[in-house]
Formats: structure tokens, C-alpha cells, sequence
């Protein structure tokens, strides 16, 4: 919470019910990087005083966009006043997420102290589109086939005999050699450096194909997950593997650069943003971070897999 709120000095009246502070959101469910307006009442008798705290930058995994206290107005056939914080948020990550209760000091006629907060509420992250969908095309009609003249049958037979003639004085050409064999694949640490040094010097950037570069520097460090822990990560959300390197007992250093990793790519990916150019570059440090991380465990499986062959 920001400290600087404002204070209400309400006064006169006896002191009767305590306070009401209530919490709502506009909806349970949202799409990535839409607006959720999240609204916390407060109901008092006149007497009370509140210390009454904006929301700051962020409020737990969400973006604080806006948060302001309204004026007191007074509730119809109550002796009661009103007034709500009425904040706009943000979520640029899927899954489910809680938004932390909220709490509101302050004192009663009397000057004893109280706190009131508010219950925590659940709300769900989708994505806008899922990555990889498409919309099926037209069904085509289907071609009649014309009957063809005795000419025709004639040549295509010799067209299919020349086809085959052709490969024949291929495969006796051919007979005898051998066919070079595959080269293994690279190392998993080389192959991940060739593939991000190939990515940071393409122009993709500088055409303005953000979103195709967070893409494809998302699939490169998946791929490099998936071969360093031999999982399917080609195949893994940026959540799968998240709650992967929990399970692992992953570096705490890790686990926090992974998910600013994954933030900073759901954000561009799904929510259709644009990212400034010291986002760029801090995608490709925090990916840089991960694979150095990731680095001993490679060498160490290259020494392994060497043993092995050896």
C-alpha cells in the first residue's frame, strides 16, 4: 500500500456498530492483460477516523493501474457513511491467481485502535487466443473427373514408364554407396547459445515482429528445458513448467527469473502488448540468467553422456 493515503476526520455522533469493509471485483474470470476493476467498501458511523491507503505499483501478482478513494457520502435510511476504494488491475499471466485481503486502520470516538481488512478473492488469467489455434478453412467442392480418350491413356502410361525408367538408373547409379549417417545433435548448452546469438541478431526486432520474437525465444528456452531435464518441453505451457521446477526444488534465484521470464513473454504473446526496447533486452538477459544457471548441470551431463560413448 502506498503510505501516503488521506485521512477522514469524521466527527460528532455516538460511537454504535463497528465498521464494514467489504471487497468485490467486476468478474472471476478475465483475459490476459484485461482490466479488472476491484472495489473495497467501507461502512462506518460518524466518530470513526481511518488512515485510508491507495494500493501501490503492484498488488500481489497484479498490475496496479489506478486506486482512489471516493468522497463519504451518506447510505439512504442508515446512519451510516460510505466510501470505496476503487482501483483498476491487471494480470499478465494465465492461470489463477488470489487477491491478498486488504486491510484499513483506525480509531473509534473513544481512540482505540482497530484494524479491519477484507477476504481474499480468486480470480482466473485465460489467454485472449490460444497459441497455435486457427480458424478451419472452407471445405472445397470435390473435382469430377472426366473420362480421358484412348491418346491420353497411351501417354500417361508412358509418362509413368519413363518415371520409372528414371528411378531405376537412379538407384543402380546409386548402388554401392553409402549414405552419410546423421551428425549427433549438439550438447544442449551449445545448441541453446547458437540458436539465442542467431535470434538477437536477426532483424525481427527491428521490423517490429515483437510478438514473433517472444515467441520464438520462449520456444528456444522450452526446448532447452525440455533437453537439460528430458521432458517433453516443446510441449509445455510456461505454467507446466513452472510448477515443474517447484516440484524440482529449483534455486529460489531461479524460480524468480523464470517467472519474470514467462511474465515478460504471456504479456507480449497473448495481450497483444508492445513491448519497450529495455524490455527486449531484459527477455534476453533473464534468458541469458537462466541458461547460466542451467550451466553447470549441462556440463555435467555432457561429462556423463561422453563416459557413456567413451
Amino acid at each position: 500500500m502506498r503510505t501516503a493515503g488521506f485521512i477522514f476526520f469524521l466527527t460528532c455522533a455516538v460511537l454504535g456498530r463497528d465498521p464494514i469493509v467489504t471487497a468485490r471485483v467486476d468478474r472471476s474470470e478475465a483475459n490476459v492483460g484485461d482490466t479488472v476493476t476491484y472495489i473495497v467498501e467501507l461502512h462506518f458511523e460518524r466518530g470513526w477516523n481511518f488512515d485510508l491507503s491507495t494500493l501501490g505499483d503492484r498488488l500481489a501478482d497484479a498490475v496496479v493501474h489506478q486506486s482512489q478513494w471516493s468522497k463519504p457520502v451518506s447510505v439512504p435510511d442508515t446512519n451510516l457513511l460510505k466510501v470505496e476504494l476503487i482501483s483498476t488491475l491487471s494480470w499478465y499471466r494465465l492461470g489463477e491467481f488470489t487477491i491478498p485481503s486488504f486491510q484499513i486502520k483506525g480509531s473509534n470516538p473513544d481512540h482505540e485502535d482497530a484494524v479491519f481488512e477484507t477476504r481474499e478473492i480468486e480470480i482466473t488469467i485465460e489467454s485472449v487466443l490460444e497459441e497455435g489455434d486457427e480458424a478451419l478453412s472452407d471445405s472445397k467442392p470435390q473435382i469430377t473427373m472426366r473420362e480421358f480418350p484412348l491418346t491420353a491413356s497411351i501417354t500417361g502410361a508412358l509418362l509413368v514408364l519413363l518415371i520409372a525408367a528414371y528411378f531405376l538408373w537412379r538407384r543402380y547409379r546409386a548402388k554401392g554407396s553409402v549414405e552419410a549417417p546423421e551428425p549427433p545433435p549438439l550438447p544442449p548448452l551449445q545448441e541453446v547459445n547458437i540458436r539465442m546469438r542467431d535470434l538477437v541478431n536477426s532483424s525481427i526486432l527491428k521490423e517490429g515482429e515483437y510478438k514473433k520474437f517472444y515467441v520464438e525465444i520462449s520456444q528456444i528456452m522450452h526446448h532447452f528445458f525440455g533437453r537439460v531435464f528430458s521432458i517433453p518441453g516443446d510441449e509445455m505451457t510456461s505454467f507446466e513448467f513452472e510448477e515443474f521446477f517447484v516440484d524440482t526444488k529449483m534455486p529460489g534465484e531461479f524460480l524468480e527469473k523464470n517467472s519474470d521470464f514467462n511474465s515478460l513473454c504471456d504479456r507480449v504473446k497473448f495481450a497483444k502488448y508492445e513491448p519497450m526496447e529495455s524490455e527486449n533486452n531484459e527477455v534476453v538477459n533473464l534468458a541469458y540468467r537462466l541458461i547460466h544457471i542451467l550451466k553447470p548441470q549441462c556440463v555435467e551431463q555432457e561429462e556423463v553422456n561422453h563416459d557413456e560413448i567413451s
